[in-house]
């Protein structure tokens, strides 16, 4: 399995300054989910346990947003009234520090790590919200055939399109935590307006931008290089390529 390792304090961050920018596109039901997630990140830590243990957004207590009024296209002037719906699942394990008195200051990617979008249009005239779309950002482990950063969309069922049993296209991908990903889907649905929300300096987003450019960078300083060592197809080798576990720990 995949042995990628974040800093605790890194995620805790991400998260806190996530909640406090994302408040305005975060449907009501959805308030405390983000703070939840850092709470069994901290109870992970603190567990005692050297185990693998499930870290997520669970499917029980999803994470909302509100409804995007045509904000997907630029003018608001999508089609659909749509919201989204996002879980997750990590199995990770905290990483054992020399001195047992210290607690742990970095967990390891050790299983699944899956973030699941739905997008659903709106509620109307008594009828339900229904599913327009789905896709799933993922990080792979040391079996994984495709990029290990990828996209996939659909496969949760057995008939078309998309089934289960074809795992096609494993679309690359440049994200990997869940926070990243929330980032992401809404500023897909809300085109002008995140824009304008982030425009500002505000004290959250100076938190959420030095972990996001940093992790982003590393991810993209790794890919650039593989491709420039490719001694065959640089495609192939991408596939191929498994970063080293301190990926994203450098300051």
């Amino acid at each position: 399995m995949s042995q990628l390792e974040f800093r605790f304090q890194d995620v805790w961050n991400e998260i806190d300054a996530l909640d406090k920018l994302v408040g305005a596109f975060c449907d009501p039901r959805s308030r405390a989910v983000l703070s939840q997630l850092k709470t069994e990140l901290v109870g992970i830590r603190d567990s005692g346990s050297d185990s693998d243990q499930e870290w997520g957004i669970r499917q029980s207590n999803p994470f909302y947003t509100t409804v995007s009024h045509g904000g997907y296209q630029a003018g608001d002037q999508g089609e659909h009234n749509v919201f989204a719906e996002m879980t997750s699942t990590w199995t990770i394990r905290r990483i054992r520090e020399p001195k047992k008195s210290i607690r742990p200051e970095r967990f390891a990617l050790t299983g699944n790590a899956s973030t699941r979008v739905r997008v659903h249009q709106q509620a109307v005239d008594g009828r339900p919200a229904t599913e327009l779309a789905m896709w799933r950002m993922e990080v792979g482990d040391t079996a994984s055939p495709g990029c290990h950063f990828h996209v996939q969309v659909l496969g949760e069922r057995d008939n078309g399109p998309f089934p289960h049993s074809l795992d096609v296209p494993r679309l690359p991908g440049l994200l990997a935590t869940p926070p990243a990903i929330v980032e992401f889907v809404v500023s897909e649905l809300f085109q002008d307006s995140w824009i304008k929300h982030v425009a500002g300096q505000r004290a959250e987003l100076n938190r959420w931008m030095p972990i996001q450019r940093r992790r982003l960078g590393a991810l993209l300083q790794w890919q650039l290089d593989v491709v420039r060592n490719a001694s065959g197809s640089p495609w192939a080798i991408l596939k191929k390529a498994k970063p080293e576990p301190d990926l994203f720990l450098a300051q």
